[in-house]
């Protein structure tokens, strides 16, 4: 009996249907492969950097291409598994050719067991450089050498020569760290992981010290200043020490454990050795005078500078989720954390303190509990409570004397405890709303509680005031709508009070008081002034197309700040867009790009009441990428970046005050072009070549003014170059294998 197909359609339909499907599960099953025995690699190459060391200061920061214009590319990626016994094995290695490599070994029984090593390296270039004669940088012992010498001969245009005829210095800092860890499944629901890391940290950064010297202090017979740039010298070891215990069933999630960090600074502190005080300079280029202020001022720069102190913290913890049901959550993290500094001030060369030892101790205990609910199908509640309870134990005694000739003579200034309360909360609703929208609401809490601050015994009396606690109230509404299957949009308004208790001031000795006279004040302190703040955000994505989609948002803040005068911070806005876009041009060809503005302006009267200044950050940043493949063998591919920042400052005058000099905008505007390909040489082997293109501009006034570099008292001067262009060529081969 023959049998006829009265719908030819049918057959195609369901040969359609069964390639697909099969299709799939042929790729699911190369997916599975690929987990199974995934691919491992080797690459090796070599790069170049075109320009001077000054031309490739910013861009050799971290890459190690400040100094060295040639580079060797190294990387490993092995990763294997035993098909018998499942053990998995994985060796990796990043940039093992430069100065910043990474190296790593694991093995591991998935659902058993785990153990790694660690090793790393990270080299920091300042991109700085310092003209000086200072000898024993990177040591405890600093001896400065003038640049020049004022006394053969002085004036301005003697400075000028004299500067840069020092010696180029460029400081660097070297982190090498070495880690180890093991995790254990000790049954089903329980995990235990330990681990350990060293980090050594060496080098030298910028430092440096200043004195000021007024009539009648310190043997001073004039007013005058001095300023020293200092390189600190950095040999430290910070061991970090961690366990931890898991655990996890249907509803229950725990995991508990210490960790423990341990900084050891070999350097104690750092001692000066001023050779020619003769030899330094004032600012108009002659000679730093008079002698018996000079003679004042050198031995209170060769003073020994505290470098930071050795110091431990322990932190025990215990965090957890907890499914109450199916619907709702709640999670909860309690931690205690005791941080001690005890090393010996004598130890340290700082000898003759009034205590052996700071014996800083201080307990930080922290706890939190949070909780998700969905109690109706279109309603969600979010809460969140955190307490932080931080007592500084530290004992008070003096450690400065007091810098005023008046009675009491003789008074010193002791450490401020530092122990504080804070409380921070949230309640917030959701609720899905008719036609597609859906409405949030939230109140936001911040209470900080610094307790009724203590005396200083600071006798010259406290420039700001000072407030023991204040509470920020905030409040939050979002609206959040489908306008159709391929268009969301979302706006948020939200607005918060913050508001303190009393105004207070610590003087002559005596504990602060609330004091009627405000206008006593030199400053009200910006994180502790009465403030409302008010905020909104708008966004929306839209997938135009199947190629193309768009994501925007645009956000402001506006803040107004309230002290007892006009002194301090009065008003602030910042607003922040955003456009991103992404557009398939093809199955092969991908492109996007973005744009973000930021602008941030900040209105504030002097501390004098005679000027006002108001402050401009506005920032732009562009970026635009493309990548594809070219033949079925080379893909390509590009990325374009610039930035653009500057920084102004409007400096203006209440009253009849002297109109005061106007500070020069900082600008910043950095260009990188990125242009890589890779051609498949076969199967197993590939051919990668970057071109990187990076343009640098920046006018950092504060080290050099239009042309007239800022100079410390021996001459030594700070400098980089403004405009600095670089290019980079590099090809990798990179080996593939199983």
């Amino acid at each position: 009996m023959t049998m006829h197909n009265t719908h030819p359609c049918r057959q195609s339909i369901l040969l359609v249907a069964l390639t697909v499907a099969f299709g799939s599960a042929y790729a699911a099953e190369e997916d599975v492969a690929q987990l199974i025995k995934p691919d491992s690699s080797i690459s090796a190459g070599l790069g170049t950097v075109s320009g001077k060391k000054e031309d490739r200061a910013v861009f050799g920061q971290y890459n190690g291409m400040r100094k060295n214009s040639g580079q060797i590319f190294l990387d490993i990626d092995y990763l294997k598994r035993d098909d018998t016994s499942g053990l998995w094995t994985n060796l990796s290695g990043r940039n093992l050719g430069n100065e910043n490599r990474e190296l790593g070994f694991s093995q591991q029984k998935q659902g058993d067991w785990r153990y790694f090593f660690e090793y790393g390296e990270l080299v920091r270039n300042y991109s700085n450089t310092i003209n000086t004669n200072i000898s024993g940088i990177g040591t405890e012992n600093i001896t400065v050498n003038s640049v020049g010498n004022p006394a053969i001969l002085a004036g301005a245009a003697a400075l000028r020569a004299a500067q840069g005829t020092g010696s180029n210095q460029d400081l660097k800092t070297t982190r090498k760290s070495l880690g180890f860890g093991v995790d254990k499944w000790l049954s089903e629901n329980l995990q235990l992981e330990v681990s350990f890391k060293n980090e050594d940290k060496t080098g030298a950064r910028l430092f440096g010290m200043g004195a000021n010297c007024r009539a009648g202090r310190y043997g001073c017979t004039a007013a005058g200043g001095a300023i020293l740039l200092l390189p600190e010298p950095i040999n430290s070891s910070t061991r970090q020490f961690e366990l931890k215990l898991n655990y996890s069933d249907d509803k229950l999630s725990l995991n508990g454990g210490y960790y423990g960090t341990f900084y050891v600074n070999k350097f104690g502190s750092l001692k000066t050795t001023i050779a020619n005080p003769a030899s330094m300079w004032d600012p108009d280029g002659t000679q730093l005078g008079p002698a018996a202020s000079v003679a004042a001022l050198t031995t209170l720069m060769q003073l020994p500078l505290a470098l930071p102190p050795d110091n431990q913290a322990h932190q025990f913890s215990l965090a957890g989720t907890y499914a109450i049901t199916p619907t709702t959550r709640t999670t909860f993290k309690y931690s205690f954390t005791r941080q001690t500094q005890k090393e010996s001030f004598d130890g340290m060369g700082l000898v003759g303190g009034p205590r052996g030892a700071l014996d800083a101790v201080i307990d930080t205990a922290v706890g939190q509990v949070g909780i998700t609910a969905r109690p109706m199908p279109k309603l969600s509640l979010v809460a969140n409570l955190r307490y932080e309870q931080k007592s500084d134990k530290t004992p008070i005694a003096p450690y400065r004397q007091s810098l005023t000739t008046s009675a009491p003579v003789g008074l010193a200034n002791t450490n401020n405890p530092a122990s504080h309360t804070k409380v921070k909360g949230k309640l917030e609703a959701s609720y899905q709303l008719p036609e597609g929208y859906r409405a949030t609401g939230a109140i936001d809490y911040d209470m900080r509680d610094l307790g009724r601050p203590t005396g200083t015994n600071d006798t010259s009396g406290q420039a700001s005031a000072i407030r023991a606690k204040t509470e920020e109230i905030g409040y939050r509404a979002e609206l959040r709508k489908s306008l159709s299957e391929t268009l969301n949009g979302t706006l948020t308004i939200g607005h918060s009070e913050r508001r303190g208790s009393m105004w207070m001031t610590a003087t002559n000795g005596t504990a602060p008081t609330g004091a009627p006279d405000t206008g006593g004040f030199s400053l009200f302190p910006l994180f502790w002034m009465d403030t409302d703040r008010d905020k909104f955000k708008a966004s929306f994505d839209w997938s135009a197309t199947d190629k193309l989609t768009f994501q925007a948002s645009m956000e402001g803040m506006a803040e107004h700040y309230y002290a007892p005068t006009m002194r301090g911070a009065r008003d602030g806005k910042t607003t922040n867009i955003n456009l991103d876009a992404a557009y398939a041009i093809s199955d092969n060809w991908k492109m996007n790009g973005w744009y973000s503005r930021g602008d941030t302006i900040m209105d504030i009267n002097g501390a004098s009441g005679a000027y006002s200044a108001g402050l401009r950050q506005l920032g732009h940043n562009l970026g635009l990428g493309v990548r594809g493949a070219a033949t079925g063998k080379l893909e390509v591919g590009g990325d374009l970046t610039f930035s653009y920042e500057v920084n102004r400052n409007g400096i203006g005058v209440i009253g009849t005050n002297t109109q005061p000099n106007a500070l020069p905008a900082a600008a910043f505007r950095q260009l990188n072009l990125n242009i890589f390909g890779k051609y498949a040489l076969d199967k197993s082997s590939d051919i990668k070549v970057n071109l990187i293109h990076q343009r640098y501009y920046s006018n950092e006034w504060f080290w050099n003014n239009n042309g007239t570099p800022f100079f410390f008292t021996d001459g030594t001067t700070v400098s980089q170059k403004d405009q600095q262009n670089t290019t980079f060529l590099g090809a990798t081969y990179i080996y593939k294998f199983q």
